[in-house]
């Protein structure tokens, strides 16, 4: 409709029209820039949203999460102590057993004193050069006293002397394997016709402080 006017027929602008525009102008480009930093904004949070998901890696690549290092807790050793042990090569500890406690819960409390034991040469060097009476020196270590000590109730015990209780006098130099309970049964009997008595052991602990081990030292 417009194909017929000539160029001094098109009306002029009503006063304040180009202000108008420009300001509409100026109005769709921020409202573009708006619509943009909206986008970029979605964008973000998308993003954050995904990562908070996974919070282990990125949408584009899944990261490898570090194991956990976890100290193991050694499981108790059950073997038996060898004849003539040390306490370095195999993790055994020297006392006197002085008392079996049978608890209300039916665990046992051994009361140990802790003691020093030399055999061999080193009792030989500890007795000014000659070998002792049996080749043995022992002893209760000075500055201590008597220790209570939970028996593990699948603990390994062998008897020598008092734990075997054996009335004819045989004795087992390289000790003999009994179980707990004949442990108990021997201690009370032996205390019961000898009076209170101690005697020479060997035993081992477990990670928890209780003795999964324990072995009459053969007194001759």
């Amino acid at each position: 409709m417009f194909d017929d006017l000539r160029p001094h027929d098109v009306p002029a602008p009503p006063p304040g029209a180009m202000a108008q525009a420009v300001h509409r102008g100026t109005g769709i480009r921020r409202r573009r820039r708006a619509a943009w930093a909206g986008g970029v904004a979605a964008a973000v949070v998308l993003g954050i949203v995904v990562v908070l998901g996974n919070p282990f890696g990125t949408p584009d690549s899944p990261s490898v999460v570090p194991a956990a290092t976890v100290t193991a807790t050694p499981p108790p050793d059950y073997s038996l102590i060898p004849v003539n042990p040390t306490e370095q090569k195999d993790g055994v500890s020297f006392g006197y057993l002085q008392d079996i406690t049978e608890n209300a819960d039916g665990s046992l409390t051994l009361l140990i004193q802790p003691g020093w034991f030399l055999q061999g040469e080193e009792a030989k060097e500890a007795n000014g050069g000659e070998y002792p009476l049996g080749d043995v020196l022992s002893g209760k270590k000075e500055g201590t006293e008597p220790t209570e000590f939970r028996l593990d109730p699948k603990a390994t015990v062998k008897g020598a002397n008092v734990l075997l209780f054996m009335p004819d006098g045989d004795a087992f130099p390289e000790g003999k394997q009994i179980t707990v309970a004949q442990m108990v049964k021997n201690w009370k009997g032996y205390q019961e016709e000898f009076g209170n008595a101690e005697t020479d052991v060997w035993f081992r602990r477990s990670s928890d402080g209780s003795i999964s081990s324990l072995s009459e030292q053969f007194v001759s």
